[in-house]
């Protein structure tokens, strides 16, 4: 038989011909090979930026749910307060209404006082809500 016998990563490889016929079919091999390994780079790159995306955007929206945890923190207690005001305004408000609460006007001014003070509180408390919902509602369209 004539040509070449080359054992290779592991493999003997015939190669039937001469010594140019012997180059030209190792090149191609080693050619295939490298391009094989060039796809499989690729391949490994594209790998690597899809888990890079998926990461960053899992931190995102971890960042997110931590701001909208803190958010609702801060909101909690400001509906606490609004919920309790109204409850007390509504008091003040039904008794400026009996008719016996009436006859007394010192008991009437003091209620009014009260209310005049309650309004301004809630007034306050509205203004710091809407501000904070504001915050959680662009946070809400960032998620979007």
């Amino acid at each position: 038989m004539n040509g070449l016998s080359k054992f290779e990563d592991g493999k003997i490889y015939e190669y039937p011909g001469n010594y140019s016929y012997y180059n030209e079919k190792r090149e191609q091999r080693q050619a295939l090979s490298s391009g094989d390994s060039d796809q499989s780079e690729k391949e490994k790159t594209a790998q690597s930026k899809k888990r890079e995306i998926r990461r960053i955007e899992a931190e995102a929206r971890n960042f997110l749910s931590r701001k909208k945890r803190e958010i609702q923190s801060r909101l909690l207690p400001i509906e606490d307060a609004i919920s309790k005001l109204e409850k007390k305004k509504s008091e003040n408000e039904s008794l400026l209404c009996d008719p016996s609460i009436l006859t007394d006007s010192e008991k009437v001014q003091t209620l009014m006082k009260e209310l005049k003070e309650i309004n301004e509180e809630l007034a306050v408390f509205m203004q710091k809500w809407e501000t904070i919902a504001e915050e959680m509602d662009q946070l809400n369209t960032k998620e979007e």
